[in-house]
C-alpha cells in the first residue's frame, strides 16, 4: 500500500511505516539531544529547538517523509526568530495562543499518513501583523535616511 487511501471523513489509511526512530534520526539532525528524548517527549523543548531550528527541522521532516503540511500551524508550536523590533510593542502570532507538545510518536504517524493531521483548538489571531508593520515602516525610514545621508555627501 503506497498511496494515501480515503476512508470517510477525514481519516486516513498508513500509506507506509515510519516509526518515531525514523523521525529521530531526522530531528538529530537538528538537535545534539535526540538520544536522551522519549517518544512521547515534547520534542523541541526537550531538543531545545525554537525559532529558525524548529522551522528548519519541520522543512526537513516535511521533505524526507513527503508530509503535506498545508494544516501546520507554527505559531502552536515555537515563537518566531531573528530581529523583530516590532515584537517589542506588538504581539506575534505565538502570544496569542497556547503552546502546544510535537511528539516523536505523533511525527512518525504524521509521516506514515503523509499529511499534518494536528488537532489545533480554536483560535483567533490577527490577520494583520503590527510588528511586521513597524518593522517595515522602520525599514523604510531607515533606507530614506541612508539615501539622504548618501545623496548629500556626493551632491
Amino acid at each position: 500500500m503506497n498511496q494515501i487511501e480515503p476512508l470517510g471523513d477525514n481519516v486516513l489509511s498508513l500509506r507506509k511505516h515510519i516509526d518515531a526512530h525514523d523521525v529521530r534520526r531526522v530531528a538529530a539532525r537538528w538537535s545534539g539531544r535526540m538520544a536522551q528524548i522519549g517518544d512521547y517527549d515534547d520534542l523541541l523543548l526537550s531538543a531545545g529547538m525554537s525559532g529558525d531550528a524548529a522551522m528548519g527541522f519541520f522543512d526537513d521532516f516535511a521533505k524526507t517523509f513527503d508530509v503535506n503540511m498545508d494544516g501546520y500551524l507554527w505559531y502552536f508550536h515555537t515563537q518566531e526568530e531573528g530581529v523583530n523590533v516590532g515584537a517589542y510593542f506588538f504581539d506575534t502570532p505565538d502570544r496569542f495562543v497556547k503552546r502546544l507538545p510535537v511528539t516523536l510518536h505523533q511525527l512518525a504517524d504524521y509521516a506514515s499518513r503523509g499529511r499534518w493531521i494536528y488537532d489545533y483548538p480554536a483560535h483567533d489571531i490577527p490577520k494583520i501583523r503590527k510588528d511586521k508593520i513597524l518593522n517595515w515602516g522602520l525599514l523604510l525610514i531607515g533606507g530614506v535616511a541612508v539615501i539622504r545621508y548618501f545623496a548629500l555627501m556626493f551632491w
